[in-house]
């Protein structure tokens, strides 16, 4: 969506299947120079609707596992948030 913030949640409030249990992870990756907004949530982690924000997304691949890390920062680098979580034993409906 159009949500002018950074957020993250662990999977804990993104599921809108009709199965029980966690979902997907969540970013919300930015306002970057753009005025703050708030939308949706709960957020696990949080969410800050402040401009100046960003985020990144790493992917680190040993062979065997996917290490997946979120990090948002504010305009100086700080970084205000982070969520990190790896596919090792991870099974799901969605083929992970």
């Amino acid at each position: 969506g159009d949500a002018h913030m950074v957020a993250i949640d662990d999977g804990s409030n993104t599921n809108y299947s009709a199965q029980d249990g966690p979902a997907f992870p969540l970013l919300h990756a930015a306002p970057l120079d753009r005025p703050g907004s708030q939308k949706g949530g709960p957020y696990s982690h949080g969410a800050i609707a402040e401009s100046g924000q960003f985020a990144t997304l790493s992917v680190d691949d040993d062979g065997t596992d996917l290490r997946v890390t979120m990090t948002a920062y504010d305009w100086t680098g700080a970084e205000t948030l982070a969520y990190s979580f790896d596919t090792q034993g991870l099974t799901s409906s969605y083929g992970l």
